[in-house]
């Protein structure tokens, strides 16, 4: 068997993109056998991703740089910009804690508290965050970013209904597409934002050690400790040598020994005369070891830890949303040509091979709109020839009529269906109330159960005309902008 192929995050945006776009609805078997099946290796022919990838390897074919290729650019440029601001950043921080005039010593705790305790802290209320939202549901609907996106698309609201209503649905539709795709991949849209906060994180630690070092090396630094509180020298050690623990059992000069916390104890009144010199040098080591193992160790850590997750995130994809399967159907289905305007099958110019990979069987409801007039038997003959679902019943449904269908709905929500096929005239207006009532359909028949939309042309004699584009288009519009949880094809046999 094939080893399924790697997925990247430009792959997955120039997929999305040009499933969106109106050519993938014109691909079918034929594009498959000239195009597609040439790039697949052996085995390949069983297997979704190996399908898909291959038909992005050739709708990409020519192209001097996609969408995904130059956001992938982006996402780079962000990243080594922010990993320079966090090195930078590190550092003007390290050099500021560290600025000393020799009256009194640098404070350890200050120095501790403000770069690697602040991190620290702000790990600690993530995770609580998550505990509190993963078991209580306490910050279920902070969305910040779904909000600010609600935000953006309020504020063009006005700008919007100044378009004209192609370009407005048009728009719409694209941005209910963006909220549809962070629903499908929401999980592995965290990943690439957690590496890059921890790529800037990683080189704010590298900024702070080696500031650090650099200024040990070349100036006279002296370390030093002090506190309101009533916090004797032994509780001082006990609480630097747990902090050393991680790195005590290997390290040279892991911490200070207690003789060097009591000698470096300071006052702001009394200045740094009446320490010692060497037990002040000796804090050093514990700073740059507790920077190396709190900060960098940790922050590098998270950065393998969302690379590794965004890599197994991308291997477990399916692909088995509604336009995926969609696209699949055409790509393994039976080949159609258009001649004088009528969609009739054709003998292809390629010699097709049996398809490895056919559709799924299993029972089917076919749902069809009255004005169709449609011989008996042959939605479900259709149905069973293209998809390969078994249409055990054929009910009509108001397609307009989201208050009504009881029937249909009943029919739809019995559980045991693989598919619910709606077959509606391409040229009827698609309104909001088709919407409703193609939702309460899919909402009816459950998440398990796929529902496709079966564009019908004009009559043309013993056949159906092809489905004009604006027609498909606007059910395309519809179906996003509602977000309706299904997929929109063309009736393309006679």
């Amino acid at each position: 068997m094939s080893r399924s192929p790697s997925w990247k995050i430009a792959d997955l945006i120039d997929f999305e993109f040009l499933l969106a776009g109106e050519t993938a609805a014109e691909d079918g078997r034929e594009y498959y056998e000239e195009h597609v099946r040439p790039k697949l290796t052996p085995g390949g022919e069983t297997d979704r991703r190996s399908v898909f990838r291959a038909w992005l390897l050739a709708r990409r074919a020519g192209a001097r740089s996609t969408i995904g290729q130059r956001c992938a650019a982006a996402g780079k440029a962000v990243a080594s910009l922010g990993g320079l601001a966090g090195l930078v950043l590190g550092g003007c921080v390290t050099a500021t804690l560290l600025h000393y005039q020799g009256s009194e010593p640098v404070n350890v705790a200050t120095f501790l508290g403000w770069t690697v305790g602040v991190q620290i802290l702000l790990l600690v209320a993530a995770v609580l965050i998550w505990l509190a939202r993963a078991t209580t549901g306490l910050f279920e609907d902070f969305h910040p970013v779904r909000s600010v996106l609600t935000a953006l698309g309020w504020a063009l609201s006005a700008g919007l209904r100044k378009l004209p209503g192609e370009d407005r649905d048009r728009l719409r539709a694209t941005l209910a597409g963006l909220a549809r795709r962070r629903e499908i991949y929401g999980s592995l849209v965290a990943w690439p934002f957690l590496i890059v906060t921890q790529i800037f994180a990683v080189g704010y630690n590298l900024g702070i050690f080696a500031v650090l070092v650099m200024h040990v090396a070349v100036t006279d630094l002296a370390f030093g400790w002090q506190s309101t509180l009533d916090l004797s020298p032994q509780a001082a050690h006990g609480i630097v040598s747990t902090l050393a623990a991680p790195w005590s059992w290997f390290a040279p000069n892991a911490h200070p020994v207690i003789e060097d916390i009591v000698a470096s104890r300071f006052s702001y009144n009394a200045g740094i005369r009446p320490l010692d010199s060497a037990a002040m040098v000796s804090w050093w080591p514990f700073l740059a070891y507790a920077v190396a193992c709190y900060g960098l160790l940790l922050r590098g850590a998270l950065l393998v830890f969302g690379a590794w997750k965004m890599r197994t995130s991308l291997q477990a994809l399916t692909f088995d949303h509604e336009g995926c399967n969609a696209l699949y159907r055409r790509l393994t289905g039976p080949v159609v040509q258009v001649q004088n305007g009528t969609a009739v099958l054709a003998i292809p110019r390629v010699a097709i091979s049996p398809a490895a990979h056919a559709a799924r069987g299993g029972a089917g409801l076919a749902l069809v709109a009255p004005d169709l007039a449609l011989p008996a038997g042959q939605p479900a003959d259709y149905v069973r020839k293209t998809f390969g679902w078994q249409v055990a019943q054929t009910l009509p449904v108001q397609i307009d009529h989201p208050g009504g269908n009881a029937e249909v709905l009943a029919a739809a929500a019995s559980g045991a269906l693989a598919a619910v096929v709606v077959v509606v005239r391409a040229r009827r207006v698609p309104i909001k109330a088709i919407a409703l009532c193609l939702q309460k359909i899919a909402e009816s028949a459950g998440p398990k159960t796929e529902v496709v939309v079966l564009l019908v042309g004009r009559a043309d004699g013993a056949g159906f005309a092809r489905v004009e584009d604006d027609d498909f288009t606007h059910w395309r519009n519809l179906q996003a902008i509602h977000g309706l949880r299904l997929s929109v094809e063309k009736w393309s046999a006679t």
